[in-house]
């Protein structure tokens, strides 16, 4: 039996959440994030009635992993609520993948009427609801579900409803549903944009601990025979993400070293352990089944003859970099990447190893 959108939204109460007034707001994300500005101007910073220019109140975020799509999808949260001065009134939900799985919406008719139910929780619940459709890459019926949001969202009947999209690949999105979000396409940084982030992030202020605490001093770490140019260069594909994995084991390195003064804060280190950090940082890339892709031909065949072979203490700790290596970032523990940490002198000297001997 097909249930109503008024069922279905008194199911979906209780999926709704109010918005708690925590973390950073739009105002404090870095200009590196260039959907900032154009969000904080949202929805009535600029007469667009006058100037006759569309408004929205909805947002389609797209592009790769790890470059800041939740970000700012939490930022312009905040910064609404704020600016509507209206956190206790405003009710949220966050749908994901599982939210749209055939096994709890069998039919078109139940997704339509889901979709119809969210949007009456959210305009009759308080004074402002955010539905926040996430992971859409992979729901269920995708299309119905763009349909659905499309037509509620243009209907007029849910002033106060805002909506929020999530995919990673904009061609999901069908064009009814794109056409009324303002599109906020989150790509992968440029080159120029790199070497801004890894400017800006490779040096920070600490307190003087030395002469007076309250003074702030400039720490900034580098690498041997490089610029921060080359840097860039080198981290060609990183998503922001990874960038921000980069700088922070080569300060999290840094940290561990025994210094035995502050009065020096300008810190190296050598090319070997910087190429080892890059590729640690590297997302690697997983087929479908969630297995780690690995070359064929030679490295595979490589790989089996290893396999063949006793295993040295050595080859215990390369394999076992290789084993944390293989995981995203955020599939990582805390513990795990500690252990990365002690492991870079390993991965360092294999790889400089491997680059002697394809130059023999």
């Amino acid at each position: 039996m097909i249930m109503t959108p008024e069922e279905w939204a008194e199911r979906a109460r209780g999926l709704f959440d109010v918005v708690e007034e925590t973390g950073y707001t739009l105002d404090d994300l870095p200009g590196t994030f260039i959907w900032k500005q154009p969000l904080m101007n949202m929805p009535d910073a600029i007469n667009y009635e006058h100037l006759q220019v569309p408004a929205y109140n909805g947002l389609l975020f797209t592009g790769p992993a790890g470059n800041g799509k939740h970000t700012l999808m939490r930022a312009y949260i905040q910064s609404l609520c704020r600016k509507e001065m209206s956190f206790e009134n405003t009710v949220f939900v966050r749908l994901r993948t599982e939210d749209f799985s055939e096994e709890v919406l069998p039919s078109n008719e139940d997704v339509a009427a889901f979709v119809d139910g969210l949007f009456l929780v959210g305009e009759n619940t308080g004074e402002m609801g955010i539905l926040v459709f996430d992971q859409m890459d992979s729901y269920d019926r995708l299309p119905v579900v763009c349909n659905m949001i499309a037509d509620n969202h243009s209907s007029g009947s849910y002033p106060s409803v805002h909506v929020i999209c999530i995919a990673e690949d904009e061609d999901n999105i069908n064009s009814e549903l794109a056409s009324v979000l303002l599109s906020c396409r989150c790509n992968s940084p440029t080159a120029k944009e790199r070497e801004q982030y890894l400017q800006e992030n490779l040096s920070w202020d600490v307190p003087d601990w030395e002469t007076n605490e309250k003074l702030l001093k400039t720490a900034a770490i580098g690498v041997d025979g490089w610029t921060v140019k080359k840097i860039a260069e080198k981290t060609e594909g990183f998503s922001f993400a990874e960038l921000a994995a980069l700088v922070q084991y080569m300060k999290m390195e840094i940290a561990g070293r025994s210094t035995g003064s502050l009065s020096t804060l300008q810190y190296k280190v050598d090319e070997d352990m910087a190429e080892a950090f890059i590729n640690l940082a590297r997302r690697q890339k997983k087929a479908s089944g969630g297995a780690v892709v690995y070359q064929a031909g030679f490295a595979g065949a490589a790989a089996m003859m290893a396999a063949a072979a006793p295993v040295s203490a050595e080859d215990v700790r390369k394999n076992r970099a290789k084993e944390l290596t293989s995981k995203n970032d955020s599939e990582r523990t805390v513990e795990e990447n500690m252990e990365l940490i002690d492991l870079v002198p390993t991965i360092a000297e294999s790889e400089a190893k491997d680059r002697q001997l394809l130059t023999n």
